[in-house]
């Protein structure tokens, strides 16, 4: 029989089919974090750090029994000037409790990354740790990365982890300059080397979304398939910065219901601004698990991109229910 992929976002109790074997696989995808806003007048934000990923094989679940669940929020881009952006939800899935496990024996827990600092508070967003994760494989998010140049481009968000590796980081902004390529899933992003918003890193098919182009004020392109989105090109005189990319929503796996899910890619950083013009906005990170990039420094500074939610696949090869019950006349 075909193999079965369920995918489950938000909080709740989970009906195990009948069907469920001990050929199963259960991954926990923890929330991106949101991307961080300087005070207006000069600094960038940090982008935020993706989500982490734990997966369990072969764990115990009772056919027609129940499980429990919850995906992390994605963390909130900072609207505000002279805010971070807030850290992702850690996303959860437990054998048989309403509540986080506290152990691998007890389920599954993937962390979600921290928000994205800004000029008062430069600290960048952290993808969330394997190590604070439960399962018996376990990868880190990636991180934000860079300084905060006055007037800069915005650093990027981080690419959630993998079921095969630790997310890739954001690339960094430049002073007076180009917001950082998002973090993608085979690479991390791009620093910005001049006015120009840098390419996010490579997705799953080795291809970059491009930064803002030559044109001042040109936002990063928008990522597909788990890349990381392309940073804004800076501002200029009546020209605002540029929105930074959003980073690609994962498409590894194909829904039995329909549909595909897998691991976010990065936001890509906002483009600073040196005159009096709104700076660009931080891309918002990739379905599932990416971070949020930070917002461009200048006069106004841009709001940071927020970071996705996470989410629970699980994947199992189906039992043949009918065989259960077979009945032998002698």
């Amino acid at each position: 029989m075909a193999r079965k992929y369920i995918l489950l976002t938000g909080t709740g109790s989970w009906s195990i089919p009948a069907d469920m074997s001990a050929d199963n696989r259960v991954i926990c995808i923890g929330a991106g974090g949101g991307g961080g806003r300087s005070a207006n007048g000069g600094f960038p934000g940090y982008g935020g750090g993706g989500g982490a990923v734990s997966i369990s094989e072969n764990v115990s679940l009772t056919p027609s029994g129940t499980a429990y669940y919850s995906a992390g929020t994605g963390g909130a881009g900072a609207t505000s000037a002279g805010a971070s952006g807030s850290t992702g939800g850690d996303t959860w899935f437990n054998f048989t409790t309403n509540a986080a496990p506290a152990s691998s024996a007890a389920g599954v827990l993937a962390k979600g990354g921290t928000g994205g600092g800004h000029g008062g508070s430069p600290v960048a967003g952290t993808g969330g740790p394997a190590a604070s994760g439960y399962g018996d494989i376990k990868y880190s998010g990636g991180s934000s990365t860079g300084t905060l140049p006055n007037d800069g481009g915005g650093n990027a968000g981080g690419a959630a982890a993998s079921t095969a590796a630790n997310g890739n980081n954001g690339g960094s902004g430049l002073g007076t300059g180009g917001g950082g390529g998002g973090g993608g899933i085979n690479g991390a992003g791009q620093n910005a080397a001049s006015y120009i918003g840098a390419d996010g890193g490579l997705n799953a098919n080795s291809i970059a979304a491009a930064g803002g182009g030559a044109t001042v004020g040109t936002a990063g392109a928008n990522a597909t398939l788990s890349g990381g989105g392309g940073g804004g090109t800076s501002g200029s005189t009546g020209v605002n910065g540029g929105a930074g990319g959003a980073g690609g929503a994962g498409e590894q796996v194909s829904i039995t219901a329909g549909g595909t899910a897998g691991f976010g890619g990065g936001g890509g950083g906002g483009g600073g601004t040196l005159v009096a013009t709104v700076a660009g906005a931080g891309g918002a990170g990739g379905l599932y698990g990416g971070a949020g990039g930070g917002g461009g420094g200048g006069a106004t500074t841009g709001n940071g991109g927020a970071g996705a939610a996470g989410a629970v696949i699980i994947e199992y090869e189906p039992l043949d229910v009918a065989l259960k019950y077979n009945f032998y006349v002698y």
